[in-house]
């Protein structure tokens, strides 16, 4: 028999589905300011001992933004529909997306443990062995499987089929470029230029691209595994990827800002916002129903390192 799904009350999802405008909005200009902080440590003391710190943290804060376009996806950031967009479409070409992941991160919560999940490849293979999972997190720690994906998402429109060639000099094909791309691309151009203003364009490369090539693609690589991998059949292939992880603020800032971490709770109910999202735990956790189809781990690297790595197929 599948599992009973836990639910909330008209009244409560009334409360819980308040959007505000302060709270995201400071939490906004709080990571850029933070990115620009590292940054200027960096250039006033550009010492290789000061770059893998610098590195990791503007990795982080580039998860971050990744995080804020998916609040924006939502339309969860902010009260205002086209403010979500025009700030999940800055951040989102800040580290080379799209707002066209809506329709792909929809499918997502519509389809979660089914074939035609659009991100089933990432969570799939898991649980594994420790060998596959080396191999993984070289793939990710490289930067190659940021590559990969861009150049998917490159060749792709927002409906998944490959966008339409144009011939040039009857010899050479290029691809039409998508709005989407256009912004990237505009988007990129100017932070070169700020670089190279501020008289660091080599600091472009080293604390712009090699992060989210490699800190930052990994951070959502694992925790994206962290939520999905399945470990356990309660009957649903949904409910039995359904993971709610409780960290340390440390973990949190890495692997799940803005309360990413009650990731079960967010499936449920994806029309509730990020700072909303601990109290929508403690409602749904009191209910018997929330413990037979919800796993709650604690720790992220715990869960990872302790139970994906330790079993097989």
């Amino acid at each position: 028999m599948s599992a009973r799904r836990p639910t909330l009350s008209r009244a409560q999802l009334a409360e819980l589905r308040v959007r505000g405008n302060l709270r995201p909005g400071l939490h906004v200009v709080a990571v850029f300011a933070t990115i620009a902080a590292v940054l200027a440590l960096f250039a006033w003391a550009p010492h290789p001992v000061a770059y893998i710190p610098c590195c990791l943290v503007i990795g982080a804060l580039q998860h971050h933004l990744s995080i804020i376009q998916h609040e924006a996806v939502h339309f969860l950031l902010f009260t205002n529909r086209r403010a979500n967009n025009l700030v999940g479409a800055a951040v989102a070409y800040l580290i080379f997306f799209t707002m066209e992941y809506r329709s792909i991160h929809l499918k997502h919560h519509r389809s979660l443990g089914h074939d035609d999940d659009p991100d089933l490849d990432n969570y799939v293979n898991y649980p594994n062995d420790r060998g596959y999972v080396i191999r993984d997190a070289v793939r990710h720690l490289s930067g190659l499987a940021a590559v990969q994906q861009f150049v998917h998402q490159a060749t792709r429109t927002v409906h998944g089929r490959r966008v339409a060639p144009t011939r040039t000099l009857k010899v050479f094909r290029i691809p039409r470029l998508s709005p989407g791309l256009a912004g990237i691309a505009v988007t990129q151009a100017a932070l070169v230029g700020l670089f190279m203003w501020l008289g660091r364009w080599e600091h472009y490369v080293l604390l712009w691209i090699l992060p989210l090539l490699t800190v930052a693609k990994s951070l959502t690589h694992f925790r994206n595994v962290a939520e999905h991998a399945q470990v356990r059949d309660v009957g649903d292939p949904e409910f039995s990827r359904l993971r709610t992880i409780l960290c340390s603020p440390l973990e949190a800032f890495f692997f799940a800002p803005m309360n990413f971490n009650y990731h079960a709770e967010h499936h449920f109910y994806m029309g509730i916002p990020y700072h909303q999202l601990p109290r929508c735990h403690a409602l749904m956790a009191a209910q018997p129903a929330y413990t037979e189809v919800v796993e709650i781990e604690r720790g992220y690297l715990r869960f990872l390192l302790g139970t994906l790595c330790q079993r097989t197929h």
